[in-house]
């Protein structure tokens, strides 16, 4: 579903753009868009979100700030990982794995993980695990791979791992990562951020005036997944967002807590707000219209600029 947020950006394409501001090790533009999930009401979303980004991208070559990850504020989180060096051989695996398993049987499949193991031969570990593997053959397997590595220890950290993490995705990333030797540990940034709200400045100002940056100002998104806005539903975006803004916007939970204060419910047979009372309508719009259909090009394309190519692949 597509779901505006509190400055009328696309949810999804917010977070990819967090994702590769990371990456790109801006650090003022990773806050923004991390501000932008936390202040639409997204905040324990986002504290996953960032938790996800260091299992897919990080965690096999930094697996010592595990723990510490778990108990950051989302901000240190982002500082974090910002000075960590990123890793793209799972996401590369996750797209491009074709292993046959046409000479994998139920006899002889444990016999060929192991010498997968030890060979470390990554693309049969990937399929084995996520595709081919038996749920109920999943703790031998846990048991198998900290035997090997001599990781018993490490148990409770796998186990504790799952509540971010599918098990056989956890059982992966976690043999990846004992092949790794493990780093020195960096300082970790007590940093700290501004509290950033809005509240002081006319409505229809905001966008022009909070609209930072742009959303895939790299042209970097497209490689990381299908975008809400590829839906057929969604062709006329520039439509939605001139006329439909405040319902796409409602679903955000800062929206909807605005509209509701003010007797509003969501229209989906016609996708639009409503009100109880007429007078109730105009103060929300008097004090929260954002008037997008107002907005220069300018600051429309910072929300809904093009996305360039569009490739379907899987980050998780």
């Amino acid at each position: 579903m597509l779901i505006f947020t509190r400055y009328l950006y696309i949810k999804d394409e917010v977070e990819l753009s967090l994702l590769v501001s990371i990456f790109k090790k801006n650090y003022e533009q990773s806050i923004f868009w991390a501000n932008e999930l936390y202040y639409s009401g997204f905040e324990k979303e986002l504290q996953s979100l960032l938790i996800k980004y260091y299992f897919d991208f990080f965690f096999i070559e930094n697996s010592q700030y595990l723990d510490d990850i778990y108990v950051m504020p989302f901000y240190q989180i982002v500082d974090l990982l910002i000075n960590l060096s990123f890793c793209l051989n799972v996401f590369y695996i996750k797209n491009n794995c074709n292993y046959n398993f046409e000479h994998v049987t139920e006899e002889n499949q444990f016999e060929l993980f192991n010498a997968a193991l030890k060979e470390k031969s990554i693309e049969f570990l990937y399929k084995y695990l996520m595709e081919y593997c038996d749920e109920l053959c999943l703790p031998f397997i846990l048991n198998t791979i900290c035997k090997h590595f001599n990781k018993n220890l490490e148990k409770k950290r796998i186990v504790s791992s799952l509540q971010y993490l599918k098990n056989r995705y956890a059982y992966f990333l976690f043999s990846l990562s004992f092949y790794q030797e493990t780093k020195e540990r960096k300082t970790i940034s007590t940093r700290t951020i501004e509290l950033d709200w809005e509240e002081t400045i006319e409505p229809w100002k905001r966008l022009k005036d909070h609209c930072i940056y742009k959303i895939d100002e790299w042209n970097s998104i497209k490689m990381f997944g299908k975008l809400e806005r590829e839906k057929d539903e969604y062709t006329d975006l520039d439509l939605i967002y001139r006329e439909k803004w405040l319902y796409y916007a409602s679903f955000s939970p800062l929206w909807e807590k605005r509209i509701k204060l003010y007797n509003g419910f969501i229209n989906h047979e016609k996708k639009e707000v409503n009100f109880l009372e007429e007078e109730e309508e105009e103060d929300f719009y008097n004090i929260f219209d954002l008037e997008p259909d107002e907005q220069s090009l300018l600051t429309r394309e910072k929300s809904i600029g093009l996305i360039l190519i569009k490739i379907d692949l899987k980050i998780s």
